[in-house]
């Protein structure tokens, strides 16, 4: 039989991600619904993954933005 694990996260530990994640994404256009997090809603904000998908982007390149999908009615015209 496994025994359960459990991690206790402190408050300072919750406090410093928070103010990361808000930090990092403040300019993201997609994520003005879901930003700033609360230091207490930590949990429940990040509980659907999205900023967390968000997140791990910007971890691999700062400079890259995850893509976006084009919306069929209004696609590129290219340059002439």
């Amino acid at each position: 039989m496994k025994e359960a694990v459990y991690h206790t996260v402190t408050d300072s530990e919750r406090i410093a991600y928070t103010n990361h994640l808000n930090e990092v994404l403040k300019d993201d256009k997609d994520l003005t619904n879901r930003l700033p997090i609360k230091e207490k809603d930590l949990f429940e904000s990040v509980g659907d993954g999205v900023i967390l998908w968000y997140r791990s982007h910007y971890l691999v390149n700062s400079s890259t933005r995850p893509c976006r999908a084009k919306s069929p009615q209004s696609p590129q015209q290219p340059s002439t």
